[in-house]
């Protein structure tokens, strides 16, 4: 049973998702800012953030496969995913990992969507690297998966020929690099 939700912002910065979901979609819509020195940049987070890792968790829960578990984020940089790929036990919540893995993120995060000398490529290069290595150093690159989202068709004016080939990333052996591999 498919059920659509409008969700609602609690002080913008979180989604109040109901009891029992089983995955979302949501968008990150752009956020004009002017530096101190007078650039313009986009402020906001065009990727996955803590806050998703957290309710993908939470949903695995309400899933009689944890596997089918799955956040999606669109924005004009791209559309990402994550996934459970191995059943993750919410006591991680109370762990200091956990803590560790939010506090890092948050940090970076604002790193570099502060950084204006950043191009949009740069900057999404560097937020998926920022998943990856957060994920593998706190023990999870195992346990969630990040994907990309290529759309296909969209000049076709058939709605039911859209489709999107997706893409797992996952980190090079320095960690500095992100590997591509088509899923489909």
């Amino acid at each position: 049973n498919n059920e659509y939700i409008d969700l609602v912002a609690n002080g913008q910065n979180e989604l109040i998702f109901p009891p029992g979901s089983k995955n979302f979609t949501h968008i990150h819509n752009n956020l004009p800012t002017v530096s101190g020195n007078g650039n313009s940049y986009d402020a906001r987070v065009k990727m996955l953030s803590a806050g998703d890792i957290r309710t993908l968790i939470k949903c695995q829960i309400t899933n009689e496969d944890p596997l089918d578990s799955f956040v999606v984020m669109a924005s004009d940089q791209g559309i990402f995913a994550i996934t459970i790929l191995e059943p993750i036990n919410t006591n991680i919540f109370s762990t200091n990992e956990w803590r560790l893995l939010i506090k890092y993120m948050n940090k970076e995060e604002i790193r570099i969507i502060r950084n204006e000398n950043y191009s949009p490529d740069r900057r999404k290069k560097e937020l998926q690297l920022m998943i990856l290595n957060g994920l593998k150093e706190f023990g999870f690159e195992n346990k969630i998966g990040l994907f990309e989202g290529l759309q296909i068709n969209l000049d076709n004016t058939n709605i039911n020929t859209f489709a999107v080939n997706w893409t797992r990333k996952t980190l090079s052996l320095d960690n500095k690099e992100i590997i591509k591999t088509p899923c489909n």
